[in-house]
């Protein structure tokens, strides 16, 4: 019986060392795919940051390259892929897509009159940015002197009519005389 016993704890310990032996094996060939797989991902990981770099390299504002604004809306084009498009910053702040409206053909935004209004006057950056990189240019915002006196000068003011009234009374004086005179010689 012990010799039973003897032989069927060595034919378990020979099972037991040949399926360590397996699964060490197994353990070694996994490791290997794993760190094939992470040399995979780090080469492909490698090859979308290039991509990407290049692809971000050939953005351009192709269509009103550093608009300048008085009044209306302003159109923009970049050629980036509409798809990818995610947002329009002004001075690297994320504007709120009610402020404008966008579509493909490439991509196109129309920044909408309130919302160029409510920015300072002066040198803005306007940048389209995609899921792959972006693209900026300069947007000029203008108030122009006339349109600031005016604005700041007719507030209600009663007065601020009188000029164009004299001038409107005079035109009609001269029109009162013309007929007159018209009359005489006929």
């Amino acid at each position: 019986a012990y010799a039973d016993k003897l032989r069927e704890t060595q034919a378990a310990y020979e099972e037991a060392d040949l399926e360590l032996e397996e699964k060490t094996e197994a353990a070694q060939e996994a490791e290997e795919v794993s760190r094939d797989a992470r040399k995979a991902v780090k080469k492909a990981a490698s090859e979308l940051a290039r991509s990407i770099a290049e692809y971000e390299a050939l953005l351009r504002i192709h269509y009103n390259p550093d608009p300048v604004w008085e009044e209306g809306t302003v159109l923009v084009g970049a050629n980036g892929l509409y798809k990818w498009f995610t947002a329009i910053e002004i001075d690297g702040k994320v504007v709120d897509p009610s402020n404008y409206s966008s579509y493909a053909g490439s991509t196109y935004v129309r920044l909408h009159s309130d919302f160029l209004a409510s920015l300072a006057a002066g040198r803005h950056t306007l940048t389209f940015v995609y899921d792959y990189g972006s693209v900026g240019t300069s947007l000029t915002i203008l108030i122009p002197e006339n349109k600031a006196e005016a604005a700041a000068g007719n507030k209600g003011d009663p007065g601020a009519a009188m000029p164009a009234m004299g001038m409107l009374a005079s035109l009609a004086g001269l029109l009162s005389i013309l007929k007159r005179r018209k009359k005489e010689e006929a």
